[in-house]
């Protein structure tokens, strides 16, 4: 089985973004300008510690995760291309599952693909690789006119939060595990986690409740919180979600923790719920401990998943 399942038939072109792929490869259709066109998929992991997030970056000397690949692929190709991310991590944050496509002329085989993949692992920096890259069929369910899209199409995401209880992380873990030196009660920290699980209106826990997205769809469903003990005073807290707002799960992390060491209360949880005041929500937990580990694209995946250990989080195309 492929890693995407496809649909029968081939794939053609669409006749508002000119896009068109075969099931053998790259087809005859052309685009606006005349050009054949295909998209590609692949998915992207990164060291977040050295990049401003995601977000290709107006400020000069801001680095960002789309920043660099667009330079790599824009290179590569000799014309300006958009990368395009299925999730805009924040500042700090790690992913081991990020998921992005692009559009190229005139591109043939798995043999190129294979090579461009290597080119742009060449001119990349070490905190950042591609991998899985291919051309990008649409997931079950969907229309095989229209192209896949790794925003629009996406049906859910998993992340993680690692932490560490004590005194200090291990050094060789500082960059991926953020440190909880104050009291944490575990059984408080659960039952604080279990109270985000569902859906709900995440305002108070947003960044910029007031602009973008979470100004017009702050409603989110966790789907299913998991607190794993991985042993020496280490812990990481997984959540399988259909999608976050602004800096929302380092924000529930930073109300959990002050419940678990009992600076609020769980009661103070549903307060904050019904308050949607960002304001009133303690600090958010540090972005290091934050990594984006996979993200699904089939149409009935909620239906299906069991959570799983990270070990077994290998594919972020799994149907």
């Amino acid at each position: 089985m492929d890693r995407f399942e496809r649909s029968s038939g081939p794939f053609v072109r669409s006749k508002v973004l000119g896009w068109v792929c075969s099931a053998s490869g790259i087809g005859n259709g052309t685009s606006g300008n005349g050009t054949a066109k295909c998209r590609l998929r692949m998915k992207v992991l990164y060291d977040g510690t050295n990049f401003q997030g995601w977000q290709a970056q107006t400020r000069k000397g801001a680095r960002s995760v789309q920043g660099v690949l667009q330079e790599a692929v824009s290179t590569r190709f000799q014309k300006p291309t958009q990368v395009v991310g299925a999730s805009r991590t924040d500042s700090g944050v790690h992913a081991l599952g990020q998921v992005a496509h692009f559009d190229v002329d005139e591109f043939q085989d798995e043999e190129q693909i294979v090579r461009v993949q290597f080119a742009l692992n060449r001119m990349l920096a070490a905190d950042v690789r591609v991998t899985d890259m291919e051309v990008a069929r649409p997931p079950t369910g969907k229309e095989s006119t229209l192209p896949f899209h790794a925003i629009f199409d996406s049906r859910g995401k998993v992340y993680s939060y690692s932490f560490q209880l004590g005194r200090f992380v291990n050094p060789l873990e500082r960059q991926r595990r953020a440190l909880q030196w104050q009291k944490c009660d575990l059984n408080l920290l659960a039952e604080a986690l279990d109270k985000f699980v569902g859906t709900h209106d995440f305002t108070s826990f947003a960044n910029r409740a007031n602009k973008g997205v979470a100004a017009v769809q702050p409603v989110k469903c966790i789907r299913s919180i998991e607190l794993v003990d991985e042993g020496q005073g280490a812990f990481r807290v997984q959540f399988d979600l259909d999608g976050a707002l602004h800096r929302m799960l380092r924000n529930v992390m930073g109300m959990s923790f002050a419940v678990a060491s009992k600076r609020y209360s769980l009661d103070d949880i549903d307060e904050l719920f019904a308050l949607k005041d960002r304001r009133k929500v303690p600090k958010a937990a540090d972005a290091c401990g934050l990594c984006l580990e996979k993200v699904y694209y089939d149409t009935i995946w909620h239906q299906q998943h069991q959570p799983s250990s990270l070990g077994e989080l290998t594919n972020p195309f799994e149907v």
